[in-house]
């Protein structure tokens, strides 16, 4: 059957022993149409502007590295949560390493590799590796690294056809490309996201985006990496230097219009629609991430000064409270772990953080005692 095209891209008849249906291949970005530049330009300005500013923010707090493992948690968590997944955040920091018991706590093993998915593609960024199909594979690996994951072909494009919507192709909201069209289609989309041209690289992660979920390359996970694609990109380029974005709980938020634009740009090849609501995402996230940084800096502030005053021997105390800036709950056996000292001198400086009031204890059945930095978790339940 002959393809026909759109000015948007083609649709291309397949015809199996079953059914038939049509694919949609797009085409390669930018996009041919013009956008109403003084509509998103003032959005656009918007939008740098809240992102330099949360960059300022957080490279003035002592401890970067305790919000850095917040945003990517809060960035994980949201964007699990789009797909169904839906692990309380103390879950996933206190069964999402545990092999044994991950599996009583539904999808905590699948945020948990989100985390690790993240980390890994921005580790990589920072080290100089470019965005590419081999980074997003390497990305979707980890993603798909729990034992439920394998059958999907972690780390691989399909090499079969996938859908989204109803119970076959022929059914389906939508049919992305045939298989044997993905790798071209990503090589497209990695030389439009490394062309040096004047698109600013929030533009280019807006489009990048809605192009890799058109394409859909994996047989599962594609939207939680194309979400991962948003921050590798403004990573590199210089826009999210010292912090990750939670964008994914905009899109939650507006989880309606996030898939009605999408399908607009497919439909209709309303780019500048999505652009909108793109860039109105990225000021609401940054400003709001903003004010979260400086709600931790105090937060850190306080507690460290109450622990100086405290006068407490040893430096035992000191180190769980810092392990707790990035762990907020944690169970005892995953305080010794990580501190990598003896069961009684974790104990005895547990033991000071509760009488300074900054953390509490509780009994959890098969874990044993488990400690929350209490007004962290307060925060972090208001993220």
């Amino acid at each position: 059957m002959t393809p026909y095209e759109t000015k948007f891209g083609t649709y291309q008849k397949l015809i199996t022993v079953d059914e038939s249906y049509w694919a949609y291949i797009p085409n390669p970005l930018p996009p041919s149409q013009d956008f109403d530049v003084k509509g998103i330009h003032p959005l656009l300005e918007e939008a740098t502007a809240a992102l330099k500013h949360l960059d300022e923010v957080c490279l003035s707090l002592p401890d970067i590295n305790a919000l850095w493992d917040i945003c990517i948690l809060k960035e994980a968590l949201m964007s699990s949560k789009i797909e169904g997944i839906k692990p309380s955040w103390e879950d996933v920091l206190l069964y999402g390493e545990d092999e044994e018991t991950d599996n009583f706590i539904e999808g905590v093993k699948e945020v948990a590799c989100n985390i690790e998915a993240l980390k890994h593609g921005l580790k990589r960024i920072k080290g100089g590796f470019p965005i590419s199909s081999r980074l997003l594979c390497e990305v979707h690996k980890i993603l798909l690294s729990n034992r439920h994951g394998y059958r999907l072909c972690p780390g691989e494009f399909r090499r079969s056809q996938n859908w989204i919507g109803g119970p076959r192709p022929s059914q389906a909201v939508y049919v992305p490309p045939p298989p044997a069209q993905v790798a071209e289609c990503m090589s497209d989309l990695e030389k439009f996201i490394y062309k040096e041209d004047a698109m600013p690289a929030l533009i280019k992660a807006a489009l990048a985006h809605v192009q890799f979920e058109m394409i859909h390359p994996f047989l599962d996970g594609n939207g939680r990496v194309g979400r991962m694609l948003i921050n590798l990109i403004l990573n590199a380029n210089g826009l999210t230097k010292s912090s990750v974005l939670y964008l994914s709980s905009y899109f939650l938020r507006y989880q309606r219009q996030y898939y009605a634009h999408l399908e607009g740009v497919q439909l209709t090849g309303d780019w500048e629609g999505w652009i909108k609501y793109f860039l109105e995402g990225i000021i609401q996230t940054a400003e709001h991430a903003s004010e979260t940084a400086q709600d931790f800096h105090n937060l850190f502030e306080k507690d460290v000064k109450a622990i100086k005053a405290a006068k407490i021997r040893g430096k035992s105390t000191t180190a769980i409270y810092e392990y707790l800036k990035h762990r907020p709950v944690a169970s005892l056996n995953q305080i010794v772990k990580g501190i990598k000292s003896s069961r009684q001198t974790i104990i005895n400086g547990l033991r000071n953080l509760e009488r300074l009031g900054i953390v509490k204890k509780s009994k959890v059945p098969g874990l044993g005692m488990v400690f929350v930095y209490k007004e962290h978790a307060a925060l972090l339940n208001n993220l």
